[in-house]
């Protein structure tokens, strides 16, 4: 089965204490994170979606997922902010 945005959105499922994003797909647990390239060419930090120009598998997966355009208004998205503004901006939980 190949890993799509998509089915990563699909079974989006919550955020890791180090702030990465797990997904559990066909009863396999998938820990990703959206990427950008750094401007000095080593590495890619992590970032939001909107920022982000691939998503990286984590931990015990390596590869590289393709942004979806068809998948900018999915509903993980916007729960994605929603809990990092929480964890980390300016919105406190309740």
């Amino acid at each position: 089965m190949k890993i799509t945005e998509k089915k990563l959105l699909d079974g989006f499922c919550g955020q890791t204490v180090g702030f990465d994003w797990v997904s559990i797909i066909d009863g396999t647990r998938i820990i990703f994170a959206y990427r950008r390239g750094n401007d000095d060419g080593i590495g890619a930090c992590v970032c939001s979606r909107d920022r982000a120009d691939r998503i990286t598998l984590e931990n015990d997966r390596h590869g590289d997922i393709e942004l979806d355009p068809a998948c900018d208004n999915h509903a993980a998205v916007d729960n994605m902010s929603k809990i990092d503004a929480e964890r980390c901006g300016d919105e406190l939980p309740g």
